[in-house]
This record gives C-alpha cells, sequence and structure tokens, in this order.
C-alpha cells in the first residue's frame, strides 16, 4: 500500500501514459498540496503544457481513499487523464481561476474581504501573503512559492510604493529595473499575470507615461497599462484609457461610472457587448463596450444611450465560443437579403443561470439592417 505521497507522484508520472500522444512530450505533470482560504489542504496534480499556463489543479484526495479500498491506481490514472482532456476541450477562455491581492491602503478583514463577497467573488478563489511578521516586496521569494502553491493566474499590488521596497530609491531607473526584472522572471515561469496599482504624480499637463511614481522604467517593464480618470465634463463618471500595450492594438477609451446600492441586480441580467459596424463588416470582431439594458428609474448621469427604433436581423445561441462563427453568418445572410447593416453590432445576453456564472447562457447577436434600393426582403432570426 502505497503512502498518500507516494500515491500521488506515481499517478502524476502514470497519467501521462493515457494523455493523447501528440502533446505527451510538451505536457508536464506534479503533484501539488494547495492550501485554501480556510486552511483546508487538498492533493492533487497540476497539468502544464510547456510548462506555461497551469491548468486547473485536478484533485485526488477522493481517489486516494478509492485506492485504500483497493481500486487500480493505473484505472485512476486512465480515468483522471480522461477527465483532464474533456476539460481541456471544454473549458472557455475566460475561466474561474485563484487569484493573489496584496494591498497596504485597506485592511483584508473589513474591507476587502467585505468587497469580495459583495462582489459575489468565490472565497476559495483570493489569497494573501501574510504580511504581519514580515513586508513583502517585488523581490521576495514568497511570491513565486505563492502562485505555484496556490495556481494563481492574477497577483495584485496594491499599490506600487508600497512593495517596490526601502532600499532602493524609485525614481532611479537602474534600481526599479532591477527590480521589476525579478516580477518578469515570475511571470514567465509560472504563467501568472502581474497586476500592479500605481498613483499618479502631480506633473499636470505631462503626457499619461509619465505621470506614474517614481522612475518611468515602471511602465517601461510592463506590457500594458492602463490610465483611470475622472472625465473633464462630467465628475461622476472615470475614464479608463489603454497608456501602452506591446501585444495587441490600444482600442479605445471606456467611461464608466459607479454607483453603490441605486441598482437591482435585474440590471444586470440583461448585459451585453457592443461592436462599432466597421468591425463587423471587416470581420474583425473588436468590441470595447459593454452595456445594461436599463429603464425610467435609472439614474441620469449622461452615460445613457437610446438604442433607434429599426429592423434587426438577429442569431440566437447557447454557445459563446460560436459568436465569431455566426456573426460571419448572420453577415453573410444580411448579404443575401441584399442589405446593409446601419447600425453597431449587439452581444445581449438574454438568459443565465445561475446568474453569477456562465454555465448555462443563452445570448442573441443583432444588427439593424436597411434595404438596398427601396427592395423588398424578408427579415428572419434564425438560430
Amino acid at each position: 500500500m502505497m503512502t498518500k505521497n507516494e500515491f500521488m507522484n506515481y499517478e502524476a508520472a502514470k497519467v501521462l501514459d493515457y494523455v493523447p500522444a501528440e502533446i505527451r512530450d510538451i505536457l508536464s505533470v506534479e503533484p501539488v498540496t494547495v492550501v485554501k482560504m480556510n486552511d483546508q489542504k487538498l492533493n492533487g496534480l497540476r497539468f502544464m503544457m510547456d510548462k506555461n499556463a497551469p491548468c486547473p489543479t485536478h484533485y485526488l484526495d477522493d481517489a486516494y481513499e478509492m485506492y485504500q479500498d483497493g481500486l487500480d491506481p493505473d484505472v485512476i490514472a486512465e480515468r483522471t487523464a480522461e477527465i483532464w482532456a474533456e476539460a481541456s476541450r471544454n473549458t472557455p477562455v475566460a475561466q474561474t481561476s485563484n487569484v493573489i491581492y496584496q494591498n497596504t491602503e485597506d485592511d483584508v478583514e473589513d474591507t476587502v474581504i467585505p468587497r469580495f463577497i459583495k462582489a459575489d467573488g468565490d472565497l476559495n478563489r483570493i489569497f494573501f501573503i501574510d504580511e504581519k511578521d514580515k513586508a513583502l516586496t517585488f523581490s521576495d521569494n514568497r511570491i513565486a512559492e505563492t502562485i505555484r502553491r496556490t495556481n494563481a493566474k492574477m497577483i495584485i499590488f496594491d499599490p506600487l510604493t508600497s512593495y517596490i521596497g526601502e532600499d532602493i530609491s524609485i525614481n532611479l531607473a537602474n534600481e526599479v529595473r532591477s527590480r521589476m526584472n525579478y516580477l518578469i522572471d515570475v511571470a514567465k515561469e509560472t504563467g501568472c499575470a502581474i497586476v500592479i496599482v500605481g498613483h499618479m504624480n502631480k506633473m499636470s499637463g505631462a503626457k499619461a507615461m509619465y505621470r506614474s511614481l517614481g522612475s518611468i522604467d515602471v511602465v517601461g517593464s510592463a506590457r500594458s497599462c492602463l490610465l483611470i480618470g475622472t472625465a473633464e465634463d462630467n465628475p461622476d463618471n472615470k475614464i479608463m484609457a489603454v497608456q501602452k500595450s506591446n501585444l495587441a492594438p490600444k482600442g479605445k477609451a471606456i467611461e464608466f461610472s459607479i454607483h453603490e446600492n441605486q441598482l437591482p441586480p435585474s440590471y444586470f441580467i440583461n448585459v451585453g457587448t457592443l461592436m462599432e459596424k466597421e468591425y463587423f463588416i471587416k470581420g474583425t470582431y473588436s468590441s470595447h463596450s459593454a452595456f445594461i439594458f436599463v429603464d425610467e428609474l435609472y439614474p441620469e448621469n449622461g452615460s445613457v444611450r437610446t438604442l433607434p427604433q429599426n429592423t434587426y436581423m438577429s442569431v440566437a445561441s447557447d454557445n459563446i465560443a460560436l459568436e465569431s462563427k455566426y456573426a460571419k453568418h448572420l453577415y453573410e445572410e444580411i448579404q443575401r437579403n441584399e442589405m446593409i447593416p446601419c447600425g453597431d453590432y449587439l452581444c445581449e445576453v438574454l438568459t443565465q443561470f445561475p446568474v453569477h456564472q456562465a454555465k448555462q447562457l443563452i445570448y442573441k447577436i443583432q444588427v439593424p439592417v436597411q434595404r438596398i434600393n427601396g427592395r423588398e426582403s424578408m427579415i428572419r432570426g434564425f438560430y
């Protein structure tokens, strides 16, 4: 009879015999122990492709009990490989992941956790590195250790000045760069996204890139930078704009507002995204705006947009992964009916159960259309 550690190591090695041959050489499997926020320890296997972007951990505590009851460990390995392969095929792009959140400005117990709960966050998914006995800096080995232990996909440091370290000057480029390089190495090794929240300096009139506190090398080390400020024409609204983007087009700025205890949950059932007509026609399918449908009770703040009455052609589906495919079919159907788009493309969520998860979701994509040269055409929605 194998001990639990022996069992985990055996399964990690054996499961590779049952994964598809074409990915066997680029897949690595290792036993891990994950400590949840409630201090519960779970043991399982972590699957990693090219030693990067780890998949969700497959826990084997129950399987070990079945092994103790007489189940063949090879059968367990084969079934584990089947479950992982199925999950890999069906995992959506956006998936629930573990997050590490470090914040020195708000107390975890009385502020951070209540906010997280209010936002319907899963407390089993958020982790913290204890700083009571030792302050954390960007060069602390506990960062990489905690990322690996929790299989976190994102770690947030808030604010920058609390974690850059007291032993360096935030205004000296060479010192800042060496400190940031450690984080870059951690991100490469673990596949974990690193988000740093920073405050702006008082240099009004300067370019946004130079408004970050400290050396420009802080911004220079990042792949992308977002700037959030107050809208000049409406102080109640905020504007989020991309100041730097190394891996994709910057896109357009987003104006938004935050309302506390004013909006009923029913508003957030009919939500969606908006894509400009030009992107839909070109087939690039790039959307930079999200919306919710509201009624006359919604507080007026200048952000409400009324959709014009029109004839729409639409497609409904329960598979969000096929949206771009259906968008292409929708445009082909518009052309077949000798029509043209005359407004922006909308993707609207019709139903979603449970409300806070996307496991059962029905959505509709729709585009306002008009006839060409006044010719009659039949408009229809297809599913």
